[in-house]
């Protein structure tokens, strides 16, 4: 099965280290992947080295013409059978690519969140999504909304593949103490976490997570906590907020910004609860990460953070946007070692058996070879 996937950047976001992960476990199940990226970004020398055929050819417009003729001409040496884009921009390139294509393969888009986007990328959407063969939901709950909301949405053209990671690439290096030791954390101190990047809008939440910690501090002296993420371009209003809040609140010497990070294996091992706060996700591969980790984890109780943590029995869900239940449900895994434990097993036996990246590549295996 030969399978194009489309980038639009190579920047360390879910879905560029789902396909990374794909590309590098794709053969064992029967996939033989390729991958053509119009930007760039820190994976770039990653994709380049992961062993499959890797295209770079830079879009320089909104709707590049070049780009789409290049597509078209790769498309037509490459005798694919499907081509696989993640966002809008990349689709829309390669529907336009494919056109006088002989014997096209077939274009598949996949829909990562449930939320509204902008102005562009909602047009878009509702231009390609009857278009593509078929609409790839990364869970049940961005299936309902899509339906809900694009009345030209169609269910015959949907299907759900839940995302995956590559249990592998979790694995902890042998650099020692690693990011307690960068920070000067003592190995003993509660070391609480969340990994994603900061965004302007209703999407990730770090603030509340900022508001709870007084509380959380007040109650463990010696805990800290990580943000791990892009601080910056999309996400600077939220990440100043957040700033300004620990400096007022005058815990900032205990709340660590370390940006973007290519370790997280190490920074998950370092952890003791992992803490997500979010208002609109689609299956966020960070909490699978923690959980394939077996790390506790205290979510917002939304609907697809409940899917994927079998509804709720694998993790504590706390009241979307409010700092003190957050702050309690943190503090009872805290206080409570033991009960922490089990649970984080509890996750790691859930996320090993629902969303390892071979559970991931069968199921795509299977809308792949359902459409040709």
């Amino acid at each position: 099965m030969k399978v194009l996937y489309i980038l639009d950047s190579l920047n360390r976001g879910g879905a560029e280290t789902l396909i990374l992960d794909i590309c590098r476990n794709g053969r064992r199940c029967g996939l033989d992947a390729s991958v053509v990226a119009t930007g760039g970004g820190e994976l770039e020398d990653e994709f380049r080295s992961s062993g499959i055929p890797f295209h770079q050819i830079l879009r320089r417009s909104a709707l590049d013409r070049e780009l789409i003729r290049n597509l078209r001409e790769l498309i037509r040496s490459g005798s694919f059978d499907v081509i696989h884009a993640q966002q809008p921009v990349e689709a829309i390139h390669g529907l336009l690519a494919l056109r006088g294509v002989a014997a096209a393969p077939k274009l598949i888009l996949s829909h990562h969140i449930a939320a509204k986007s902008n102005l562009k990328n909602r047009l878009t959407t509702r231009y390609l999504v009857p278009r593509v063969a078929i609409n790839l939901a990364v869970s049940q709950h961005v299936l309902d909304w899509a339906l809900r909301t694009m009345p030209f949405a169609h269910k015959a053209k949907w299907k759900v593949v839940a995302n995956g990671v590559d249990l592998a690439r979790l694995q902890p290096s042998a650099r020692g103490a690693g990011i307690r030791t960068e920070l000067a954390i003592s190995e003993t101190a509660p070391l609480l976490g969340m990994v994603g990047n900061f965004y302007s809008g209703d999407r990730k939440d770090q603030l509340t997570v900022c508001r709870a910690l007084s509380q959380v501090f007040a109650a463990q002296p010696a805990a800290q906590f990580l943000f791990v993420g892009d601080t910056g371009s999309d996400g600077g209003r939220m990440y100043n907020e957040c700033l300004a809040l620990c400096n007022d609140s005058g815990i900032a010497e205990r709340v660590h910004f370390t940006g973007k990070r290519s370790d997280v294996a190490d920074v998950l091992q370092a952890l003791d609860v992992f803490v997500f706060s979010s208002r609109a996700e689609g299956m966020p591969v960070a909490v699978i990460e923690a959980m394939a980790a077996g790390l506790p984890t205290v979510l917002s109780d939304i609907e697809p953070l409940r899917e994927v943590t079998d509804g709720g029995r694998v993790a504590r869900l706390f009241r979307t946007g409010d700092p003190s239940d957050l702050a309690e449900k943190i503090l009872e895994l805290l206080s409570d070692p033991k009960e922490s434990e089990l649970l984080g097993q509890a996750a790691h036996e859930w996320a090993v058996q629902e969303y390892s990246i071979d559970a991931h590549i069968r199921r795509l295996y299977d809308v792949y070879a359902g459409l040709i």
